[in-house]
């Protein structure tokens, strides 16, 4: 089948070169620019797109480019985390349509950042839905949905390694059936979700909540992404990452300040919050060693993170 590619990240990379082992025919790839923490970027597509020798465009205006792209005789297109909506007058242009992967449970979570936020509103699973893509926000009728069990000691990077493992045979398995699957329209009886983008600057901790929403936070900011954030003594020089945590019990009261480093255990440090401890098993001060991050953060236990 002939297939061109809309979108972004090392998921829908690695798709496009399954579909291309299996034997089904790229004709183009489309990209947009990268976000910071991805880890696949622009050039990453251009090289595969010469790499098995399809056409390659950078950038948002597809219509400059649409009269060169009805050329190439594509049958679908797949898309993943492309930037903006797509329009009719191009969606029409494929028999089968732009079959798009969105990484949340329609239509319930719709929009950006959905399994962070799904953490973070203590979720019991996260689904990453395939869907043929309509000129409305991740409106489409539904082609295939998977979930991941989730808890409240799931990281934001399991459900990541998860989403790398099901995106290739998503699209590919659903490309091999095209010809029979008829998509399900969205259940309208579902109370949508719409969830917005979410910056670094949101992952900062206060530490006067409760340890179930500080810990929550810090999962929903781990790896890939850059963790969760306090300052050291209000410095802003002094930022520290957080990328694991847990909650921590004691036997005994205590008084203390949230936010103070309270005491230590095999280099790892115990903060007060407002209802309990918490144990920092993964940080960084700023790009220091895990040592020397220990050591600076531990100089004092009237060392605060703010």
């Amino acid at each position: 089948m002939n297939i061109g590619v809309f979108g972004r990240t090392r998921y829908l990379l690695d798709s496009v070169e399954k579909l291309h082992n299996e034997g089904h025919k790229i004709k183009f790839i489309y990209t947009c620019k990268a976000e910071k923490y991805y880890d696949k970027k622009e050039i990453d597509f251009q090289k595969l797109a010469q790499k098995i020798g399809c056409k390659f465009f950078y950038g948002l205006d597809i219509s400059k480019n649409l009269k060169f792209i009805e050329k190439l005789d594509v049958d679908v297109c797949i898309s993943f985390n492309w930037l903006n909506i797509i329009k009719k007058e191009i969606l029409n242009k494929f028999k089968y349509g732009i079959l798009n992967l969105h990484v949340g449970d329609l239509p319930r979570y719709k929009g950006n950042a959905c399994p962070n936020w799904a953490i973070l509103n203590f979720e019991k699973k996260i689904g990453i839905t395939l869907f043929k893509m309509t000129e409305a926000l991740d409106s489409g009728p539904i082609i295939k949905k998977l979930f991941f069990k989730i808890n409240k000691k799931t990281y934001i990077t399991e459900v990541y390694k998860w989403i790398d493992n099901v995106t290739p045979k998503i699209y590919l398995d659903s490309i091999n059936k095209i010809h029979k699957i008829k998509p399900v329209q969205q259940n309208k009886k579902i109370k949508t979700l719409r969830c917005y983008p979410r910056k670094p600057f949101d992952s900062k901790i206060n530490w006067n909540d409760t340890s179930l929403n500080i810990l929550a936070l810090i999962r929903a900011s781990s790896l890939p992404f850059d963790g969760a954030f306090t300052f050291l003594n209000e410095n802003k020089n002094h930022k520290v990452k957080i990328f694991k945590a847990s909650k921590y019990k004691v036997n005994f009261e205590a008084n203390y300040i949230n936010g103070q480093v309270c005491f230590f255990k095999n280099n790892k440090i115990i903060v007060g919050c407002s209802d309990g401890f918490i144990i920092l098993e993964n940080y960084k001060l700023n790009n220091f060693s895990e040592k020397k991050s220990f050591k600076l953060i531990c100089h004092s236990l009237r060392n605060r993170l703010t």
